[in-house]
This record gives structure tokens, sequence and C-alpha cells, in this order.
């Protein structure tokens, strides 16, 4: 129900004290179970903005489950999700699969996850996630639970690869020039690439540019 409160500001005008301002205040705000359900609901906002999802997986149990929002960057329907260690494999990309079975089996001794993969969408689009992830050990010491967050890394990794194979165009043009060389910096104006039969003539190589 709402009610209204008195504004701490009172002004005068005229020489006369204006009536105080007044705001309305939904009760309801100030319930624990309210507050609660409000932070969650920012949160998943948040991730979904962001692009990232979450995942837990029960070691004793086998057990995995995700947030929405992590179904939704595989391209899932909520809930959708098979729930399972099998499951979750079975949508990383080929090429990565047995990879990202040895990083998990490896987060159980190490302790922790960090890792990139591609995964394969229902729809066939490929998408690129990164992952990070802590290992929570049961009383005995043995692992319990592994909680972590994937992040859609697709657009980084997609310039990444597109900047090198700009790069080896330029190289593989500048090693055909016979009195030239090419040069590549970045913003910070750090040698990306430096190639070029006139470097080799004046006895440099790439490498002491690069």
């Amino acid at each position: 129900m709402a009610t209204f409160r008195p504004g701490a500001q009172v002004n005068a005008v005229h020489g006369s004290p204006a009536a105080p301002s007044w705001s309305p205040v939904d009760d309801a705000a100030d319930d624990p179970i309210t507050q609660l359900r409000l932070s969650e609901e920012r949160l998943r906002l948040a991730q979904e903005v962001a692009q990232i999802g979450t995942f837990e997986w029960r070691i004793a149990t086998g057990a995995v489950i995700w947030s929405s929002e992590l179904e939704a960057l595989h391209g899932l329907a909520p809930r959708t999700f098979g729930a399972t260690v099998d499951a979750w494999l079975s949508l990383v990309h080929p090429e990565d699969r047995t990879a990202v079975a040895h990083k998990l089996r490896e987060a159980l001794v190490t302790g922790k996850l960090e890792a990139e993969w591609r995964v394969m969408r229902p729809d066939g689009e490929v998408r690129s996630l990164g992952a990070r992830a802590q290992v929570f050990v049961a009383a005995d010491g043995a692992p319990d639970r592994l909680i972590g967050v994937n992040i859609d890394v697709t657009a980084r990794r997609q310039a990444e690869d597109a900047r090198h194979r700009t790069e080896a165009l330029y190289r593989a043009l500048a090693s055909q020039l016979p009195n030239g060389a090419a040069f590549v910096v970045d913003r910070d104006l750090r040698y990306l690439v430096a190639e070029g039969q006139v470097l080799r003539a004046r006895g440099l190589t790439p490498a002491d540019y690069e």
C-alpha cells in the first residue's frame, strides 16, 4: 500500500514557510522478501545486458544448474538445458570439446577454472565464451561444487582473428617487396608487424622490432 511521508526540505516563500513536500513511498519495498526479489531482478538484468550467465556443477550428484541467461547464451529456451555435464559438453564446439572436458577435470585438482571455448547453438551459430569458476570443497575436503560464470567474448575473438589475418596479409605482401618493408603498430606505437626484404638486407629481423 502506498503511503506518504513528508520530505526533508521546507522552503520559505514571501516570508511564510511553504507547506511540507510529500513523496509517495511504497511500504512493500521495505519488506525483506521484496528487497531480495528486486535484487535478483537487478542482477538478472545486469547479467542479460553484459551477456553473462552463471553455472553450478554439483559434483557429487553430477547435476549442473544454469541461469536462464546462460541458456540464452547457448541459444536455448529457458529451462531446456539438460542439467548434466554431458549435456553441457554436447553444446561445446566439437573441436573444443576434448579440451573443455580436460579443463573441467583439471579444475577439480587446481580449484579454479579459467578458459575460453566455442559453443554451437541449435541454429548453427558459433559463439565464443569465456569461463571463470571456483571449486568449493565439502567438510572432508573433497570437491563439492564448481560455481562460476560464462561471458560472451565473441566480438573480442572476432576482432583478434581479423587482426591476425591482417597481420598475415601484410607479412606476405612485405616479404615480396624487394626494396621495402611494412610496419603495423598498435595505438601504443608497439610494433605488431615488421616485415620486408630491406630489413634483412640490413641484418635486421622482425624480432628486432616486435
